[in-house]
């Protein structure tokens, strides 16, 4: 399964799901904080 974490969420979820096999990026990561829902749904569905 593949998630991306959006700015409410702490980026060390992301350590915590990677640990049940869950691969989750974030918005940090990416460079996409601050941006528009509609921005950080179209790179979930890249």
């Amino acid at each position: 399964m593949r998630v991306k974490l959006d700015e409410g969420l702490p980026v060390s979820l992301a350590e915590r799901l990677a640990k049940y096999g869950i691969d989750a990026d974030t918005v940090f990561a990416e460079g996409l904080a601050g941006r528009s829902d509609p921005d950080v749904l179209a790179a979930a569905g890249r």
